[in-house]
């Protein structure tokens, strides 16, 4: 917290007629203590964060035996809640938009559930870990439509903008099961940014 702020009030008492002259006293003011924001709360058992977050990435991949680019687009909303003061369950609606190069284009929409630690659940800056598994229904130009299963990990840190809204940064890992179906080999490593709001 800032120390007092001392403020510095002069004032001019004259001290009778006779005497003709001015004598200066001098005051102190204490201020209260300011911050230039809300400290966060942060997070205990029963807590909730809701969340939306975005990200463009330019990836390798593997059809057959073929290297080639993939340009992914990503968008997620986001539900937690805290089962224990450093640990949430929670799950990410996922809606994706890739262009295969040479390929076409791929779309999917999916819902994994994750689970995350929390290394700082009461201070500024709070990193995380987790790991997310689910399902997802993607549309392929050259294979058509079908089910698949992801799983991966995931880490990032939360970064209070106020009392109760953060900035998420994310670094997430995912594996997509389309190789036996599609031939293409698409692990993604993804970089994503949003904002969460404690409930």
């Amino acid at each position: 917290a800032k120390p007092p702020v001392r403020t510095l009030a002069a004032t001019l008492t004259r001290i009778g007629s006779h005497a003709g002259g001015a004598m200066a006293g001098v005051t102190y003011v204490e201020e209260a203590p300011t911050t230039s924001y809300a400290e966060p709360a942060g997070f205990a058992k029963g807590d909730g964060l809701l969340g939306f977050s975005a990200s463009y990435n330019n990836l390798g991949a593997e059809f057959g035996r073929t290297s080639i680019e993939v340009d992914l687009l990503t968008a997620l909303g986001e539900v937690d809640y805290f089962v224990l003061d450093n640990v949430s369950i929670g799950a990410a609606f996922v809606a994706l938009l890739a262009d295969v190069d040479g390929i076409g284009d791929l779309t999917a929409l999916g819902i994994e559930p994750h689970v995350r630690y929390y290394f700082n659940p009461v201070g500024s800056f709070t990193p995380y870990l987790g790991a997310h598994a689910g399902i997802a229904n993607v549309d392929v130009d050259f294979v058509g439509d079908t089910d698949i299963f992801t799983y991966g990990v995931h880490g990032g840190a939360l970064v209070p903008m106020t009392e109760s809204a953060y900035v998420d940064l994310q670094l997430k890992w995912t594996e997509w099961d389309i190789d036996e179906i599609s031939g293409l080999d698409l692990d993604s490593l993804q970089f994503i940014a949003g904002i969460k709001v404690q409930f």
